[in-house]
């Protein structure tokens, strides 16, 4: 089933073209393309148009965004069961295992998530709006087309987390400190001139060696909770790669979200249920 999206051009935007206005509010540029060939494409008033059609003040422009045909790719389809928490027709959200890349490790590879999800909408355009190491278990979330994650992007995701610290830990705060990823590298680095990071935790629970801890990410950067971690002196335990002195693989999982959805509005929350054995 075909969803549609409506635009109504304003004064600023009369003498756009269709293109200039869809690149505007996030499509790609292959996803127009895609668009102006396909067999629902641009309307206004029932006529169908190109995309460099020129718009005009008070035009409504109707544009076709879901079920689009998947680009030519080299991702293999992989046939395993996709842990579905939230789908429809717009995005999903999907709850990942631990040890599970977002992406094959080389064109033609398997055993990720983008395999599974091409193994079960062979027909389908997928945009991670969160990324998740291969060790970070948790929840996804996908965007069926670029519109719809440019207006997740837009809104405001709360992203909270549970993990296991190295070493007695106490107490709650702000981890404050700026990141930098230097090429050839494996790791962030604390650095003044990094970008701003931050990450605010609270101690659950306090053990000798190790410590459970919730955290929620007011900045999202790459390793961000991993490197903060490290830095305070209770690198994630098992996270050989921070400094820890274990090496049984770090525990860190994306347990909850919450932000408005980007169409209707409505307030959504979603809760890994991986969260009830952690």
């Amino acid at each position: 089933m075909l969803s549609y999206l409506t635009f109504t051009i304003s004064p600023e935007q009369e003498g756009l073209t269709v293109e200039q206005l869809l690149r505007e509010q996030g499509f790609s540029k292959n996803a127009v393309s895609r668009l102006k060939n396909a067999a629902c494409s641009f309307s206004i008033a029932q006529r169908r148009v190109n995309s460099n059609h020129i718009l005009h003040a008070g035009d409504i422009l109707t544009v076709p965004i879901s079920n689009q045909s998947a680009p030519h790719c080299a991702i293999e389809p992989w046939e395993m069961p996709l842990n579905l928490v939230y789908e429809d027709e717009y995005f999903l959200v999907t709850d990942k295992p631990s040890g599970m890349p977002m992406y094959p490790h080389h064109q033609g590879g398997n055993g990720s998530l983008a395999n599974i999800l091409a193994s079960h909408y062979p027909k389908q355009t997928f945009h991670a709006l969160n990324r998740l190491d291969a060790n970070t278990a948790g929840l996804v979330v996908i965007a069926k087309n670029a519109y719809i994650l440019h207006q997740l992007q837009k809104a405001e995701v709360s992203k909270y987390y549970l993990l296991y610290a190295e070493g007695f830990l106490a107490g709650e705060g702000v981890i404050d400190l700026p990141l930098v990823h230097l090429n050839g590298q494996p790791q962030v680095l604390i650095d003044p001139k990094g970008k701003e990071a931050r990450t605010a935790y609270k101690v659950l629970k306090s053990g000798s060696a190790k410590s459970l801890v919730w955290v929620q990410l007011l900045t999202g950067r790459t390793h961000q909770i991993r490197a903060h971690f490290s830095a305070l002196g209770h690198p994630l335990w098992g996270d050989r790669l921070y400094g820890s002195s274990h090496g049984e693989g770090y525990r860190l999982l994306a347990y909850h979200l919450h932000f408005n959805h980007p169409m209707s509005g409505k307030l959504l929350e979603f809760e890994s249920p991986q969260a009830l054995c952690f």
